[in-house]
């Protein structure tokens, strides 16, 4: 298999080098090395994917992917915020924040404790709900109720 996956990656760095010039092909080369968690190699394509189209979020999300993975806490937060700009409901991007605020959360016990720090991410910061989100959308709920409450209160009135 390894064989395999090394020829892949020689094909699609191939493929990049032919079109440096296609954000595309350098997100696809990150993508396939951090399947084969080859950080730095994917975060190099990234970083050029980034260099030619900073204005999507897909390819801002990998980049930050690539940086929390490298233990770049500071360089993950700066690209998932700035894909969360271009798209505040960004699921992956969302995603990776809350691994992100994890990180942070169990760096600062650890310093605190005096303890080693784990970086590793488990699985069960992905399912947890998005409460930000929760609460804008109830919110919302309770503005529209507000609204139409006024509007029928209003016409009683006249």
């Amino acid at each position: 298999m390894e064989r395999e996956d090394d020829q892949a990656i020689a094909q699609l760095v191939s493929f990049a080098e032919e079109n440096s010039s296609d954000p595309g092909a350098w997100h696809s080369l990150s993508l396939a090395y951090s399947e084969l968690e080859q950080w730095e190699e994917a975060r190099d394509a990234a970083k050029r994917c980034v260099a030619l189209d900073q204005h999507e979020a897909d390819h801002l999300v990998q980049l930050g992917v690539t940086e929390r993975e490298l233990g770049n806490l500071l360089g993950a937060l700066d690209a998932q915020s700035r894909a969360l700009k271009l798209e505040p409901y960004s699921a992956p991007a969302n995603t990776e924040m809350r691994k992100i605020r994890e990180l942070r959360r169990r760096k600062t016990e650890a310093a605190e404790k005096g303890i080693p720090f784990d970086p590793t991410v488990d699985g069960d910061v992905d399912k947890r709900p998005m409460w930000g989100m929760v609460w804008t959308i109830v919110g919302a709920f309770v503005a529209i109720w507000a609204v139409i409450w006024l509007v029928l209160w209003l016409r009683g009135q006249g």
